[in-house]
C-alpha cells in the first residue's frame, strides 16, 4: 500500500554541520504535527558521509514511531544554501513548502501554526518567529545575526 502524500514538505539545506543537523531534525522529529502529514527533504551541499549517516540514524528514529519519511540528497557540487534549498523544493511531495536551516531549533508547534495560518483565506505565505541566541561577548557576526529577529521570510523561521 503506497504511503499518503504529505500535506507539507520541509526543506533544510546543510553544509558540514552533522551534529546541528540531527538537533534539527530532532525538533522535526517532535512536531505536533502528525509524522504521515509531512516529510523531510535535507539537501547535503557539503557531501559527507557524516550528514548521510546524520539523516539515515534520524530516519530510521522517525520511521520506528511513524514520524515523518526523511529524504537526503546530494547536488552535484556544491553551490551554496539557496541552490540547496531549490534542489530540495524540487524534490518535494506536500502542497506546502517549509525552509528551515540545519542550526535551527523549530518549535514544536512550527508546522501545525504554519499548516493553520495558510488555512485563512487568501494567505499564500507565512513566516514565524526568530529567536537569536547571543553569546556573552558580542561580535559584529552575532549582531548581523541577531538582526534575523526583525526580519521577514528569512529561512530559518521558526515558530
Amino acid at each position: 500500500m503506497p504511503l499518503p502524500i504529505p500535506r507539507m514538505s520541509v526543506v533544510i539545506p546543510t553544509f558540514r554541520r552533522p551534529a546541528l543537523l540531527a538537533r534539527c531534525l530532532d525538533a522535526l522529529l517532535a512536531q505536533t504535527l502528525p509524522g504521515h502529514a509531512f516529510e523531510v527533504i535535507v539537501v547535503d551541499d557539503g557531501c559527507t558521509e557524516d550528514t548521510r549517516a546524520a539523516c539515515s540514524e534520524a530516519a530510521l528514529r522517525s520511521a520506528a514511531r511513524g514520524g515523518p519519511a526523511i529524504r537526503y540528497l546530494r547536488p552535484r557540487g556544491t553551490r551554496g544554501p539557496a541552490a540547496a534549498r531549490n534542489r530540495g523544493w524540487r524534490a518535494t511531495s506536500g502542497r506546502v513548502v517549509a525552509f528551515t536551516d540545519d542550526d535551527t531549533i523549530p518549535d514544536r508547534d512550527w508546522l501545525r501554526q504554519g499548516e493553520t495560518a495558510l488555512a485563512t483565506r487568501g494567505v499564500q505565505a507565512a513566516w514565524g518567529r526568530v529567536h537569536v541566541p547571543l553569546p556573552a561577548t558580542l561580535t559584529d557576526n552575532a549582531r548581523n545575526t541577531a538582526g534575523l529577529e526583525n526580519a521577514v521570510f528569512v529561512t530559518a523561521n521558526r515558530s
